[in-house]
């Protein structure tokens, strides 16, 4: 979204080169030192807020066997019943 291609409307030169910096290295401290200055901008100018939450809810029991996924997209073909 601020990378310079066509969905970024902020149009921040320095932005778009923190996070390319950021993109561009496997350095952990100069990664995290680009992405801190780029979230920093987008904080600062509100160029980026969520617009709604979405809340997802699991309901378990004892005899279920059921992992929740990080992508919270719920894969109920592989529960099962102990």
């Amino acid at each position: 979204m601020f990378g310079g291609g066509g969905d970024d409307y902020a149009r921040d030169p320095e932005l778009t080169q923190w996070i390319r910096e950021g993109g561009s290295t496997s350095n952990a401290d100069a990664r995290r030192r680009a992405y801190s200055a780029a979230i920093r901008r987008i904080t600062e100018r509100a160029l980026w807020m969520p617009l709604y939450n979405q809340v997802t809810n699991y309901a378990f029991n004892r005899r279920l066997s059921f992992n929740a996924q990080a992508d919270e997209l719920p894969r109920l073909y592989l529960a099962k019943w102990s």
